[in-house]
């Protein structure tokens, strides 16, 4: 069974930030709070600088970027379907989707099997990091997309933006796409989240089989 957090209250709020320049984008990814998903964590951060380097699973989404601790790599813009080996491989697995920056995916489709193959990872216990340059609105995208499609939260960027980053979801296309694919309520605000309505419920969650 899956359990979100029941109160916003019970996770301190992760510190919002300013815009920045370009050069302090690796130093700013390191420091967004890790998102707690019931028993399971997933990381977000800088693909080419993960804050993490033991996670199982790294998700690249920023163009001609490689993740350094990858053994076997899962490029999606040219395999709808990971490698024959991927699930027995024992070494470092990265799952390749580039997004243009501030932008949104170009094939839906692959976004979407991407997600599921992430959710399936996450409920088995792999840690995964995702990642793109500053770590907000590609990577706030993903992790919003993983909240909805494990839990059906309809406030799925607002929980994102309350306990990763209040500047998750960056730009008025992102959000445009999570609520077209999957159903998301539209925030209210950039930060500190907005107010949120989250109140989760064990037999909610139970009843959809998580």
């Amino acid at each position: 069974m899956l359990k979100l957090l029941d109160k916003l209250s019970d996770v301190p709020k992760p510190t919002t930030y300013p815009l920045i320049s370009y050069d302090l984008f690796d130093n700013l990814a390191h420091k967004h709070a890790p998102l707690r998903l019931g028993d399971y964590t997933i990381f977000g951060g800088n693909a080419a600088s993960p804050k993490i380097e033991d996670a199982d699973i790294y998700v690249t989404l920023a163009p001609g970027v490689s993740c350094p601790f990858a053994t076997i790599r899962w490029d999606v813009t040219k395999h709808d379907a990971p490698p024959e080996t991927w699930n027995s491989c024992a070494g470092v697995r990265e799952v390749y989707l580039p997004i243009p920056d501030q932008g949104i995916p170009e094939n839906a489709t692959r976004f979407k099997s991407v997600i599921t193959s992430l959710c399936a990872e996450v409920q088995s216990g792999k840690a995964v990091h995702v990642g793109c340059i500053g770590a907000h609105g590609r990577t706030g995208m993903v992790l919003s997309a993983i909240i909805a499609e494990l839990t059906g939260e309809k406030d799925a960027i607002q929980y994102v933006r309350r306990h990763y980053c209040g500047r998750a979801v960056e730009t008025e296309a992102q959000i445009n796409f999570l609520v077209e694919h999957y159903g998301v309520s539209r925030p209210d605000a950039m930060s500190p989240g907005g107010p949120s309505n989250i109140a989760i419920e064990d037999a909610r969650y139970r009843s959809n089989g998580l």
